[in-house]
């Protein structure tokens, strides 16, 4: 069992007393949503004190980050204004089906860069995935999918849009039911090509394989697992909006999902755990 975690930082000494502020406020986050993910309104009060972070950052770290393009296999498009890239990335012939969320993307203006830049692409929407996608609402995207023979799916929004859309893709190309997929491996058949543009960091969906998937009929919840999303589009601009709570469970989602990996198995690569420790 691990007692104690240390992290080593680099900080002008002008700023170590809001660097260790923001750290501890960090520390008490994490503590907060692994073991009383109830408490809302705790939650907030200590996210609101990570924002201490943000004056600190802007003055521990001066980065000037360039746009920058990724393949490991996904290809990352990372940076200001890249949502315009998806009439490059996309494909020219074919029908696209775009998934969303609850509707916040139409809040903060993603809406309307992606519609703009789909502008001459024949697709669709369908909205309504939940965070911990419903099987029960991505069976109608799986019957819109095989009823209009849709060719390509693109997810809008968070990670659980995402998670979703890996489903419906899959699901679209065998007879056998959604959740029957999720429960049997064995029936996977091929996947509709997806990508995805992401508003929230969090879990990293918008580069590995994985999603969960609930029942609400039954209960249950479980893992499943598609191919890459072809690309991902990462604008930060997206992230400005999210109130402090969202901010404060995607730092503790990230901050977990690295530490479960690092932890998981060791010795293996000794570059990705140094990635990793960067990352924490």
């Amino acid at each position: 069992m691990i007692q104690s975690l240390t992290l080593r930082f680099s900080c002008p000494q002008s700023n170590q007393q809001k660097f260790e502020a923001a750290l501890r406020a960090f520390h008490q986050l994490l503590v907060i949503v692994i073991t009383k993910p109830g408490r809302a309104d705790e939650i907030r009060r200590t996210a609101a004190k990570i924002h201490i972070a943000v004056a600190f950052g802007s003055t521990c770290f001066t980065s000037n980050l360039n746009n920058f393009i990724f393949q490991n296999p996904t290809k990352l498009i990372f940076g200001k204004g890249q949502i315009a890239r998806l009439s490059k990335e996309l494909p020219k012939n074919g029908k696209i089906l775009v998934t969303f969320g609850g509707g916040s993307v139409k809040k903060n203006g993603v809406y309307d860069q992606v519609i703009s830049a789909l502008e001459g692409f024949d697709y669709q929407e369908f909205w309504g995935i939940e965070p911990n996608p419903k099987v029960e609402t991505l069976r109608k995207a799986v019957e819109i999918c095989k009823r209009d023979n849709i060719d390509f799916l693109l997810a809008v929004g968070g990670g659980s849009v995402l998670d979703g859309t890996k489903l419906i893709a899959a699901a679209a190309m065998i007879e056998s039911d959604a959740w029957e997929l999720v429960c049997n491996p064995k029936l996977y058949g091929g996947t509709l090509p997806f990508a995805s543009v992401m508003t929230l960091p969090a879990t990293g969906s918008e580069m590995n394989r994985g999603a969960v998937i609930s029942n609400l009929a039954t209960g249950e919840k479980y893992a499943f697992y598609n191919t890459y999303p072809k690309f991902s589009i990462l604008d930060p601009q997206t992230t400005f909006s999210l109130p402090p709570y969202q901010i404060a469970c995607g730092l503790a989602d990230t901050f977990v999902h690295v530490m479960e990996q690092y932890l998981t198995v060791t010795g293996v690569s000794p570059l990705m755990d140094r990635w990793a420790e960067g990352v924490l």
